[in-house]
């Protein structure tokens, strides 16, 4: 039998896994002290005499009951903090270890010595983990343990929409560690839950290029870190990237120069395609084909085999045709180049 939507609420109360495993626990701790205790033997406590055996399953249960309570409490208390608990109570018990010794026998034993520092080094190592656990990440361990001394790699929601990242990691011309925070993620998971079909379908195509990076991609990472005191994503990822000392992987020449003013290095995946399309030089002479008007009177536009545009001056008569142009001049911008060429001297006469 197993509870359906319309059982009542205490049946499927009853039927919750961890809530079973929970109860036994209990009944079990507190059978385990009745097993402790000598039968019908009393103790006395607090001016009170009780039966052995009901006394220790009481203790038995009221253990079972505080552990039971710091176990639910972890479920409101993030598994880092916990780690990072354990890692301080760890160093504090160490430091114990080395302190007890100096205190003189005269002032405690060399037990009661070790109790009190075990005690007072463990709690200041809980506390200070977790006040300061956001300032340590299990990212930055990997990092020192890792022979690479490639500094890790954050992505924004721009290049993980765009794609490209994930040839540049498959080829390895991205190393290191990638790190995508969890602001980065709402980001793109609020962009697909847009109303907008073509936000929504951008959104969409980020959520499957991050699955099809986890596959390719040993190294990437979801960091789980957040800022509430900023509100622009843009300020989060700046200032992640400061506490991780990390490379910023973007799109945006916004963000671009936003970081760099913040000492950080980034690479923009537009920059590093432009830098490998094929390069043209002013004074150059190749044929175009004209294949439609530009934005100035009498100006005409052509592409390159790559896309670049070719701006043509005087050529609005050469539409739909194939003609040799001269380059005057390049411009480079962050969402590529452009180019300003002319007609040669030989095909304006052959035109007129």
């Amino acid at each position: 039998m197993s509870p359906t939507p319309t059982s009542p609420e205490w049946l499927r109360f009853l039927f919750r896994p961890v809530l079973v495993a929970r109860v036994f626990f209990v009944l079990l701790t507190s059978w385990a002290g009745m097993l402790l205790a000598d039968k019908g033997s009393l103790v006395e406590f607090l001016g009170v005499t009780f039966n052995q055996q009901l006394f220790y399953a009481l203790i038995g249960f009221l253990a079972a009951v505080v552990i039971i309570i710091v176990e639910y409490a972890t479920d409101a208390i993030s598994s880092h903090k916990i780690l990072m608990a354990a890692m301080g109570a760890t160093a504090g018990l160490v430091f114990a270890s080395l302190a007890y010794p100096i205190i003189p026998a005269s002032v405690a034993s060399p037990h009661t010595a070790r109790m009190i520092c075990s005690l007072m080094f463990g709690y200041f190592g809980i506390v200070l983990a977790i006040k300061h656990a956001e300032r340590f990440h299990l990212s930055r361990l990997q990092f020192l343990l890792s022979p690479s001394a490639e500094a890790p790699k954050v992505l924004d929601s721009s290049v993980i929409i765009d794609g490209r990242i994930r040839e540049l990691i498959e080829l390895q011309v991205i190393k290191g560690a990638v790190l995508v925070p969890t602001f980065v993620l709402n980001e793109i998971q609020a962009i697909a839950d847009s109303n907008d079909p073509n936000r929504k379908a951008r959104g969409r195509r980020g959520l499957e290029i991050l699955e099809s990076l986890r596959e390719i991609c040993r190294t990437l990472e979801l960091a789980d870190k957040d800022y509430p005191d900023l509100t622009e994503v843009d300020n989060k990822l700046v200032q992640f990237c400061r506490e991780m000392q990390a490379d910023l992987i973007t799109n945006d020449y916004n963000l671009q120069k936003i970081a760099q003013l913040h000492k950080i290095t980034v690479i923009n995946i537009n920059e590093i395609a432009n830098a490998l399309r094929p390069t043209v030089y002013i004074g150059e002479n190749f044929l175009l084909t004209v294949v439609r008007e530009g934005k100035e009177p009498g100006q005409g536009v052509g592409y390159l085999e790559d896309g670049t545009m070719v701006v043509v001056d005087e050529a609005v008569n050469f539409l739909g045709q194939e003609i040799e142009v001269s380059v005057s001049s390049i411009l480079q911008t962050s969402s590529g180049r452009l180019v300003f060429a002319r007609p040669r001297e030989e095909t304006r006469r052959l035109r007129a």
